[in-house]
């Protein structure tokens, strides 16, 4: 079946789980957003299929980052406007692919630079409350996702 770009959840459902068990998707997506499933951009009224895509492949070990080896900049830009689906919109650090210990690391350091951070807009998302949503401590603070304007292309 070809997908469209930003398809309803009803083909979502159908790809993911099947034609049996499209009911359980409603559910399902709640728990996986909060653990950083694509979100539905509203201008297009659907997830971004390629992401969601990544995003699987992620959390089933077949798209990483090597352990130890660490995201540049451009990386981390790069993965970001794949998984948001554009600048601005939140997006879980987890679907970055990293370790914690990792991503704080990386994150940590992008924040501590004046000319980098100012593009960086973290945020501690109310589902991170929850047990099985991922906060991290970005130099101290508990943040859960970021959003980057795209002004961040000017220094790339």
């Amino acid at each position: 079946m070809s997908m469209p770009l930003y398809p309803s959840e009803a083909k979502i459902a159908r790809e993911v789980l099947g034609p049996g068990r499209t009911d359980e998707w409603k559910g399902l997506v709640q728990v996986l957003e909060r653990e950083g499933f694509p979100p539905i951009q509203p201008r297009y009224g659907g997830r971004f299929w390629e992401a969601c895509l990544e995003w699987f492949r992620i959390r089933n070990g077949l798209s990483s980052i090597a352990p130890g080896q660490s995201m540049s900049l451009r990386d981390v830009v790069e993965k970001y406007r794949q998984l948001a689906g554009g600048f601005g919109n939140p997006l879980a650090l987890a679907a970055f692919g990293l370790s914690p210990e990792e991503t704080e690391r990386v994150f940590g350091i992008f924040d501590e630079d004046y000319h980098i951070s100012r593009f960086f807009r973290f945020s501690l998302q109310p589902a991170s409350a929850e047990p099985s949503a991922q906060a991290y401590r970005i130099n101290g603070f508990p943040q859960s996702h970021v959003a980057l304007d795209a002004e961040i292309e000017s220094i790339l």
